[in-house]
Order: structure tokens, then C-alpha cells, then sequence
């Protein structure tokens, strides 16, 4: 009877908020009133191109616009060299209809993903990051943002303050109706001093789009403060992360912490067999070798080559197919980081409409974590306001005419995928398919630095993106 091979990923965050006095030009009339100001972004079929359109109409009424055009890369799939030996030359299932039909909202936290992602691969390593859940707690922020303070989020989100109250309502509903066995939860908190008086309006929205809870607690003692909120942290995501909050995170005059955590725990639609799975080497990109310990299959994966990134793509699916684990292999020789700076967004979606081909799949036995604070990043993106003493947050509340602004904002992830775990009936549920000696499959072997995606197949967005350099980190 075979054990179960469950990949596990976790994340959680935080923004912190620290007192600062009202801006003294918070109500000029340059300030961007949010509820005038527009943002829109489209897809032109017959074009090829994505319209962004940016649109603001303050108080005298007056509109100003501009719009973008941001053209989409054609992506060409096609057979590779006979050497190569990936599959046989004018098979016409391996061709993708570029005809994709994108959802705007879906799309925005995808873009922002990417984005994200980019952003984070300046750091040397292993790089994990939660777009999702990033991007769902800086919506929730926008939500109690005005003026320019809030523009930037829109902007970086790409999605207007009401779209994104709707939209991670209607997706958080969405998962909350899925039965099966794979596991993902995700949670907000907004933890609030004693002496701070949240708006009613942004607590509402909190708890009724977001589903947050809504949390008073004394921050007169920050390490015992911290700890509570880290004890939080930790019981919604199955305690894989233990310390969100270091000791001194907290401040005397520390308003309120807004945090986030995912917990995915999957089941592979057809689990790896444990037997199986030998050391084998893993080359790292500055030329050195590590013993990892593979994973093996053979059987049906959706997967192709993008011949515009130099890249092989293959996808596991999950239980009842709700989820897939996006595999972008590098040719030998390309570094993961030029793959990366190619991705686009519909080449994200274009990966999605792959064909099943028989693979022969060897991939490391991993896990990875990822504990930084994304200040730096989020104002690489364009979202610094927060964290200065420009911020106008007043929507989220006061204390004694003043408006918090953002001190510390920090993210932790971590993605397993390993062999434990398991019901000896839910190992037994589905079907295991042999490695054989017969060469005719495709080979996918993940040796070297790779790209993941972690995917909602569902909703249509992804909720972990990550560049693995080295698996035993």
C-alpha cells in the first residue's frame, strides 16, 4: 500500500500600522476623490492588444484619461529538434488556440502575480510568493484608502476598490463550496488597539467581502502582542508557520496589524509511488551538483514546449482536477530568471489548453521556504504611500484625529512537496501507473532551476508562484 504524495504550501503576512498625523494637504483639491476615479482594462480580439484605461474625474467634474496599449506577444508552439526527443513532429494537439478568453478581474491577479514574481527574482535563491493572497489583503487595505494613497493600490492591482471587494467575495465563496480532499484555507485578520476606532463602513467590508475577523487586542506589551497574533497565524495554517511576527515587529504606538494566511494541502490526482523515488543529482546554477531525492511517473500530463522562453511546461494535476502544480523547465543552458523576465500573463492561460501526452517525469522531493519583509518589493510595484506619512487610511479609522499609516509589511511562504502523509484507503483510492523500460514517452526531468505555479483551475487564477534555484533550501 502506498503513501501519499501531498504538497503542502502555506503562507501568511502582515501590515502593520503605526500612528503619523493627517497629511495637511489630504483634502486639496489634486487629491484624487477615489469614488471618481476609474480604472479599466479590456482585450481587444481583433487587435491582439490589452487597453488599460486610466480615468480620473475630480470634484470640478472635469475628466482626464489616458489609455495604454499593451501589446500581447504572440506565442508559438511547435515541435523541437528530432534530438531533442520531446514528441513526434506535426502532432496537431500540442497546438493551442491563442483565442483565449480572458476575465478581467481573474486576469488582474494574475498580471499582478507575474509582476510580483519579477519583482522578487532580483533576490539571489529560492523566491515563494503568494499572489493571491498579497494581492487580497492589499485590496482589503484599498478599501479604507483615499486620494492618491489608494490610487497606487489601484493602480498595482489593476482592479477598481469595488471590483476587488466583489471579486474575492465571490471567489472566497466559490472555494467554500468545494468538496474534495484537497485543503484550501485562507484567512484575514485585522487586529485592532484597544484605543483605535475602526471605521464602520471599512469593518463591514472586512468581514462580509473578506471574511475577516475583526480583532481589539492591547499593544502595550508588543512581545506578548505578537505572539498572540503569530498563535493565530499558526493555527490557520495547519502551525507551518510558527513566528510570523518577530519579536520587535510591534511598537508602543503600533494602531493595528492587518494579516493574511493560506494553508493548500493537495492530493495528486494519481500519486507518485514511494518505492520509486532515488537519489538523483540536481545541478544548481552556479554550476554545482546536489543529491536530492526524485520523484518518478509515467503516465498522461498535459504538457508542451514554449519555443519563445526556451521551456519545457508540464502540469500535475490535483484531486478532481481544481487545482494543477505548473512545472516551466528551462532548456540546458537557460537560466530561469531570462524564462521569467519572457513569461506573460496569457502564456499563463495559454499553458492551461495543453494536450495529454504520456511523460516519463522525474522531479525533486522539496521543500521550500520563503520569510521576507516585502516593503522594498510593494514600492518596486509602485505602492509606497502606505508606508510613509503621505498615507491617508482614514477609511480603516483613527485615533484621536490620527490615521495610521503602514510600518512593517511582511510575507512568509512555504511549499512542500514530499511523500508523507496520507490514509492507507485515500492511497489506495487511485490508480498507479509503472515505470517501463519502453523510450517512447516524453522525458521531463526536473534537474536543474525551474519556475512553479500553483493553480486554481477553477477560478482561474494562481494562488503561489515561485523560482526554485535549490531544492535542498
Amino acid at each position: 500500500m502506498y503513501q501519499q504524495n501531498i504538497p503542502d504550501f502555506y503562507m501568511g503576512q502582515t501590515f502593520i500600522e503605526n500612528s503619523h498625523h493627517l497629511h495637511p494637504q489630504i483634502n486639496s483639491d489634486y487629491n484624487i476623490n477615489p469614488r471618481h476615479n476609474m480604472f479599466s482594462r479590456g482585450y481587444d480580439k481583433s487587435t491582439g492588444q490589452i487597453l488599460v484605461e486610466n480615468r480620473f474625474v475630480p470634484d470640478n467634474k472635469v475628466s482626464y484619461s489616458q489609455t495604454e496599449i499593451q501589446a500581447i506577444q504572440p506565442i508559438h508552439y511547435h515541435t523541437v529538434q528530432p534530438d531533442q526527443q520531446i514528441y513526434s513532429e506535426g502532432n496537431e494537439h500540442s497546438k493551442m488556440s491563442q483565442n483565449i478568453n480572458f476575465d478581467n478581474n481573474t486576469f488582474a491577479i494574475t498580471s499582478f502575480g507575474l509582476k510580483l514574481l519579477k519583482g522578487m527574482s532580483r533576490d539571489p535563491g529560492n523566491i515563494l510568493a503568494s499572489p493571491y493572497s498579497i494581492a487580497m489583503l492589499l485590496a482589503l487595505i484599498q478599501q479604507g484608502a483615499f486620494g492618491e494613497t489608494q490610487n497606487e493600490i489601484t493602480k498595482v492591482l489593476q482592479l477598481m476598490p469595488e471590483s476587488s471587494a466583489e471579486l474575492f467575495r465571490d471567489l472566497t465563496n466559490a472555494v467554500k463550496k468545494r468538496k474534495s480532499h484537497n485543503i484550501w484555507k485562507i484567512a484575514s485578520n485585522v487586529v485592532l488597539a484597544d484605543t483605535f476606532s475602526v471605521d464602520s463602513r471599512f469593518k463591514s467590508i472586512a468581514i462580509h467581502n473578506f471574511e475577516s475577523d475583526v480583532t481589539n487586542i492591547n499593544f502595550n506589551n508588543p512581545l506578548e502582542a505578537s505572539q498572540m497574533i503569530n498563535n493565530w497565524v499558526a493555527a490557520k495554517t495547519n502551525n507551518k508557520i510558527l513566528n510570523l511576527l518577530a519579536p520587535d515587529a510591534l511598537q508602543l504606538d503600533t494602531l493595528a496589524v492587518l494579516v493574511n494566511a493560506i494553508y493548500f494541502k493537495g492530493i495528486w490526482e494519481t500519486k507518485f509511488r514511494t518505492e520509486l523515488t532515488k537519489p538523483k543529482t540536481f545541478n544548481l546554477s552556479n554550476g554545482s551538483k546536489k543529491v536530492v531525492p526524485f520523484m518518478h511517473a509515467r503516465r498522461m500530463f498535459r504538457t508542451d514546449i514554449d519555443s519563445d522562453i526556451h521551456s519545457q511546461v508540464l502540469l500535475i494535476p490535483f484531486e478532481k482536477a481544481q487545482y494543477s502544480m505548473m512545472i516551466i523547465l528551462p532548456f540546458e543552458g537557460i537560466n530561469a530568471l531570462d524564462v521569467l523576465s519572457s513569461l506573460t500573463e496569457q502564456k499563463l492561460y495559454a499553458y492551461q489548453k495543453f494536450t495529454a501526452k504520456e511523460v516519463q517525469l522525474e522531479i525533486p522531493r522539496f521543500t521550500v521556504k520563503s520569510e521576507r519583509n516585502i516593503f522594498d518589493l510593494l514600492n518596486f510595484l509602485g505602492i509606497w504611500r502606505i508606508f510613509s506619512n503621505e498615507a491617508n487610511l482614514t477609511g480603516i479609522g483613527t485615533y484621536q484625529g490620527i490615521t495610521p499609516r503602514i510600518s512593517t509589511a511582511v510575507h512568509n511562504a512555504v511549499l512542500s512537496i514530499d511523500e508523507q502523509g496520507g490514509s492507507a484507503a485515500a492511497a489506495t483510492a487511485f490508480s498507479v501507473v509503472a515505470l517501463s523500460n519502453d523510450d517512447s514517452a516524453i522525458t521531463f526531468h526536473v534537474n536543474r532551476p525551474f519556475l512553479i505555479v500553483l493553480w486554481d483551475n477553477q477560478l482561474n487564477v494562481p494562488l503561489f508562484m515561485g523560482k526554485i534555484e535549490d531544492p535542498t533550501l
